[in-house]
């Protein structure tokens, strides 16, 4: 009997679905007549249909950037130098895993706005404190805040402040319409008067667990974009590294699984902060899985300090 394989593609907002027949290479995209010997729609196949319209509705909200049509294998050819790189966000199934991925590959360049060369040595700051301006929406100032903080817990002798003054500042962060389907866009290293990050609009959005993703999802790329800034490259060698082109979500820890309304708040890690270290001086300090809460607590909630404790005691 041939089994029958439910395969999800994520592009821009729409779920695609194709059915594949195993052992047999055919694939019949959503709408084409499956040959009449298919095994008959079970219960189980009801669900994940289900499944898949609910992960529809959370995808809508998410609001992701819309991407351009692909070659039809869910992988964009787009590039901004001539190259094949992937751009494509997609949700799709392996093994019964669910993952969704930004392409981040493209997104180091110079203040021009030009690709980075092979050969390119980014500058180094010439001072310890980066002070970044923004205009962002509300929706996403806490993925900024939560991606300066991660840096600033790193132990490297460089600092990153949010000012409220634009000539006070020697870098900026700012929503950019024009930047889609690009998640993030960085100037690599250090540029007199021209330093900046770029982020996609409507990234950060919707309600409940798919807020708690896309604001997670954002403070990660908005570290990936500020390592850039500091003089990070890519790093294809490691897994899951914050400087990886290709933000896996559902293979790389995000949110935390049985804590609802908890992420791993260690965002900047240990191969990010090594090479920065060595650049710029301090005492690396990485606590990776630690967890954070994503909004503060209400008090009734806060475990009591180790004062707050001995006066309750006392008081019994």
């Amino acid at each position: 009997m041939r089994r029958l394989t439910s395969v999800v593609g994520f592009f821009g907002g729409l779920i695609v679905v194709s059915v594949v027949l195993a052992g047999t290479g055919a694939t019949a995209a959503a709408g084409d007549r499956v040959p009449s010997e298919a095994p008959a729609v079970t219960a189980h196949q009801t669900a994940v249909a289900e499944d898949l319209a609910e992960l529809e509705a959370a995808a809508d909200r998410l609001e992701l950037p819309e991407l351009e049509p692909g070659d039809g294998s869910g992988r964009d050819q787009h590039s901004h130098d001539g190259h094949s790189h992937d751009q494509s966000a997609y949700l799709g199934h392996d093994d019964g895993e669910q993952h969704l991925k930004y392409d981040l590959s493209d997104d180091a360049v110079l203040a021009t706005g030009t690709t980075v060369p092979a050969r390119f040595t980014p500058r180094k700051w010439p001072v310890r404190t980066i002070k970044y301006w923004t205009d962002v929406p509300e929706s996403y100032r806490w993925s900024i805040n939560a991606a300066i903080k991660s840096w600033n817990k790193t132990g490297l002798n460089m600092k990153l402040k949010l000012v409220k003054s634009r000539a006070k500042s020697n870098a900026t962060i700012r929503v950019d319409k024009g930047l889609s389907p690009v998640s993030g866009l960085a100037t690599v290293g250090y540029t007199r008067g021209i330093n900046w990050i770029k982020l996609s609009p409507k990234s950060v959005s919707g309600k409940g667990a798919a807020l708690s993703l896309s604001r997670t999802v954002m403070a990660h790329i908005v570290a990936h974009e500020i390592g850039h800034n500091l003089g990070l490259g890519h790093n294809v060698k490691v897994n899951c590294a914050l400087m990886q082109p290709v933000l896996y979500i559902g293979e790389c820890p995000l949110l935390e699984k049985n804590r609802p309304g908890y992420y791993v708040c260690e965002i900047v890690d240990k191969p990010a902060v090594v090479p920065m270290v060595r650049k710029y001086g301090g005492k690396k300090k990485v606590n990776p899985g630690k967890n954070c809460t994503l909004d503060a607590l209400p008090p009734e909630l806060i475990s009591p300090g180790r004062e707050e404790s001995k006066q309750m005691a006392r008081s019994r």
